[in-house]
Parts: C-alpha cells; structure tokens; sequence
C-alpha cells in the first residue's frame, strides 16, 4: 500500500509554484497568515458556538455545532482513508512555516472555516457577511503560505464543508416544528451516522498494515523540530466526533 500511496500522490506544479511564491513574500505576510490560521483551531470555533447560541441565534449555535461535529467526523475519516501528504512532506522547497497535525487531504482548517457561511445566512448585517467571507478566504490561503497544505487540499476542504452544511440546512427543523418533524430529522441524522460508523470501521480496518513512507518522514522531520512526527491513523479521534455527532442529535 506504502509504495502504490507514495506515487500516487504528487504536487501539481501551479501547485508547488504558488506555495514558494506566497512563502517568498514580505515576513510580515507570512506573520499574518500564522495568525490567520489560528482562527481554524477548536477553541476559536467553540468560542464562536457559544456566542452564537447564548448571545444572538440559538437555532444558528445549534447548527454551527452539528456542522463541526459532522466536519470533524469526514474530516478524520477522509484524511486517514485517503493518505494525501502535506507540501512541504513531499516537496524539497516548500517549508513547514505552521504546525500541522495527520495528513493533508481535505483541509480541516478550511473545511471548518465554512462554519462562517452559517453565520452568513443567518445576519443581514453587512459587516459581518463580508467578514465571514474574509474569513473563509484567508484561512484556506494561510495554510497554502504555510506549505502545510496544497491548493487543490485546500479546495477539497471548501467543497466538503459547502457539502456538509447544504445537508445541515436540508434537514434542520424550523423552530416550533412538529414533533413528528423532529422524530423524522433525528432518525435521518441517526441514519448517516450509523453509516459513517461503519465507514469508520471500514477506514481502520484497510489501515492495518499502513507504514509511513520514509522519504516523507526524512522531510518531515528535517523541517519541523521533531515534534510533530508523521501519526499513525487512529480511530481515536473519528469516535470521538462520531459520539459528539450522536449525542448532539439526539439532544436537540
């Protein structure tokens, strides 16, 4: 598997060609997009949950946690099923310029940075429409800057998280629906989580076997401190959204 993932697996050149010439920027660039990043990790998106669901919308907070649950879940999943290397793995130029954690395809920062168009569809205000239009934007050029993701990774995660949220807004009952209405969104949600359940299973299964190539890890490991070594995928954290996804529909 190791060899077939390896040469599978490659930079498109535009690709490469964008990351060195965004990494070649002023320093202060470069600066900004670390800070730019930092609004695609988990405290910034619960910061935002919580805002939104105690502070303005209760309806909208509840879809902004259904949408990271559900985005961490396929993010997980994808990525370990997958196998795509980050950049700078891969390639002798680019740099690892931010940290970065498992593998690279679909963009995590850049798929749950798509929980601002929830924010989006539900203000008229707009200051905060052209900001979360900012924000969706600029994450997913700061990990491209960074050499942690390719464009094209970064595309996958826009795409999946557009995906994931048009389902959302398909299937979320108005407030004050009938109960029947919730019974029957909350067995179509119990419904695809029982099937992502078992394509978690079917994900780990296939990866029994999975060693990291070496020439990846000698990259690796000659641009980081050495912390962050290449992981073996685990199910830890795909459980782990899968039973936050559960919990959280059959609450609501």
């Amino acid at each position: 598997m190791t060899d077939w993932i390896q040469h599978t697996h490659k930079l498109w050149q535009w690709e490469s060609q964008l990351i060195l010439w965004l990494q070649s920027q002023s320093p202060l660039f470069v600066e900004s997009m670390r800070w730019v990043s930092e609004l695609g990790h988990p405290p910034a998106m619960l910061t935002l949950i919580l805002i939104t669901y105690w502070g303005w919308k209760d309806e909208a907070g509840i879809q902004l946690a259904k949408f990271l649950t559900l985005c961490g879940l396929a993010m997980c999943l994808m990525k370990d099923f997958i196998l795509a290397p980050r950049p700078f793995w891969i390639h002798p130029d680019v740099q690892a310029l931010g940290s970065a954690g498992g593998y690279g395809t679909p963009s995590g920062h850049a798929m749950m940075a798509c929980v601002w168009l929830i924010v989006l569809l539900h203000t008229h205000h707009a200051g905060i429409k052209i900001w979360s239009i900012a924000v969706i934007l600029s994450t997913g050029l700061s990990r491209v800057t960074l050499g942690v993701h390719s464009p094209l990774q970064v595309l996958a995660g826009w795409a999946i998280g557009c995906f994931i949220l048009t389902w959302i807004r398909m299937n979320t009952s108005r407030p004050g629906a009938e109960k029947s209405h919730k019974s029957a969104e909350l067995m179509r949600e119990m419904v695809v989580l029982t099937l992502l359940g078992g394509m978690t299973w079917f994900v780990y299964q296939r990866l029994i076997d999975w060693t990291v190539p070496e020439p990846w890890l000698r990259m690796a490991a000659e641009k980081t401190d050495g912390t962050g070594s290449i992981p073996i995928p685990k199910p830890k954290s795909a459980i782990y959204y899968l039973s936050m996804s559960m919990g959280l529909a059959i609450w609501h």
